[in-house]
């Protein structure tokens, strides 16, 4: 009985909370009365163009991979949304969606790293995270959807079960993540090289199974996506991606420390004494190759945001994103394991009144961590809602005046703002400017 109220409780609990991310997200999409962004209108274009083809061209190569493109394509046509409004709305709704998954994800490996509190803090700090909204903000719903894949496969690929749905699960999730996103598939890359050196060395041998099996999904896709078009071309582009794009010195200011401070609060600082409390509870409960995955995946994207310092040309600020997940999962161990202490896991009936102090003492400075967060992130919120502002809706009415009133077809000069948008809603064929 007390097992089927908790069970219940906890569905009405995730009902409500899976309500909040939606409403919260959605909202923070269409703060200027449409939604952020500039890359979100270039999705809407791609999309349309494989509409109205029928195929995926391979010059697509030099933007993102096509996948996310093609589930938009595929929910635009099968709901016939015939207006830009109706397909922005669909868009949103799916980029929401994404975010709920992510988030759920995060919650799945917190509560497989130490239990179900575990999880559910760390799902909330993801919403203390200011790059969490940025990401949202300037339409990166394709890294969005790689994220999904790369966390649900940090999730699934150290598993001591080896049965046809472990399998497949690991294979489709590395084959679609790379043709989702070209930078989280480098990123894989390099996590899942750290972490086959380790797993032959210290793991069984149905580890090694399950992660030959996920390197066979990122051979498989690359080849099919990527290997024609760059290998003639292989030197130019390891030199390019490493060393020659020096406009990624500009991004150095946003991985500077007061930076990192600013955009995550007191999360990133508890995330470094929490990879450190997990170990001894993840080595207790047999699951050190969950934590060695885990830790891989905290630190490559760490050293990448600094790659700076040794020569290489990247975009530093992109690797933060991938960062934000491992790193609310790791400080919210600090809060469990204070708790714990607090508690220190006695029977709830026989709590003194020393131990209820010391849980509402652990509890109250929690509340105070994350009300502290609120007025840096929603000032970073409201500038970045400034910023990403690209299409508003007295753009959308003339944009809508200029297509009825010209139904021609022709090419128009656009500014920065509106941009790609003006040209998608007066349907005329855009030059933006650009600086």
């Amino acid at each position: 009985m007390a097992k089927t109220v908790i069970k219940d409780y906890r569905v009405i609990f995730f009902a409500l909370y899976s309500i909040l991310v939606f409403l919260l997200f959605y909202k923070s999409l269409s703060s200027n009365g449409l939604i952020l962004g500039n890359d979100p209108a270039v999705h809407l274009s791609k999309a349309y163009e494989i509409i109205g083809s029928g195929k995926v061209p391979l010059s697509e190569v030099t933007w993102y991979p096509p996948l996310y493109r093609v589930i938009l394509a595929g929910i635009l046509a099968f709901t016939n949304a015939a207006s830009v409004e109706n397909s922005i709305l669909l868009m949103k709704i799916l980029t929401v969606t994404f975010d709920w998954l992510l988030v759920m994800i995060v919650y799945l490996l917190g509560r497989r790293l130490l239990g179900e509190e575990c999880g559910i803090i760390a799902s909330s700090l993801m919403l203390l995270c200011f790059p969490f909204y940025e990401i949202n903000f300037w339409g990166g719903y394709s890294s969005l959807l790689s994220m999904i894949y790369l966390f649900l496969l940090l999730l699934y690929l150290p598993s001591e079960g080896w049965d046809l749905y472990h399998k497949i699960l690991v294979f489709l999730t590395t084959f679609s993540m790379v043709l989702t996103h070209q930078f989280t598939t480098f990123l894989a890359i390099m996590i899942l090289a750290l972490y086959l050196l380790i797993a032959f060395v210290a793991f069984k041998a149905s580890l090694r199974r399950s992660l030959m099996l996920a390197i066979l999904g990122v051979s498989m896709a690359f080849a099919l996506w990527y290997l024609p078009i760059i290998l003639p071309y292989l030197d130019i582009v390891i030199n390019h991606v490493f060393f020659s794009s020096r406009q990624y010195l500009y991004l150095v200011g946003r991985v500077a420390p007061d930076t990192f401070i600013l955009h995550f609060g007191f999360v990133l600082p508890l995330s470094i004494p929490g990879l450190f409390l997990a170990f001894p509870a993840c080595k207790l409960r047999k699951e050190t190759s969950f934590y060695a995955l885990l830790l891989i995946g905290f630190i490559v994207p760490l050293l990448f945001t600094q790659s700076y310092y040794v020569g290489f040309m990247l975009p530093y600020d992109r690797f933060t994103y991938y960062l934000m997940p491992l790193t609310t999962i790791f400080a919210s161990v600090v809060f469990c394991f204070s708790v714990r202490l607090a508690l220190l896991e006695g029977n709830v009936i026989r709590i003194s009144l020393g131990r209820l102090l010391k849980f509402a003492l652990v509890i109250l400075l929690i509340v105070l961590l994350a009300t502290s967060r609120f007025p840096a992130l929603t000032d970073k919120i409201a500038e970045a809602v400034g910023y990403y502002s690209y299409m508003d809706s007295s753009g959308y009415q003339a944009g809508k005046w200029l297509s009825s009133s010209y139904p021609e077809k022709s090419a128009l000069v656009t500014t920065e703002k509106p941009g790609i948008f003006f040209g998608l809603v007066s349907n005329k064929y855009p030059f933006m400017e650009t600086n």
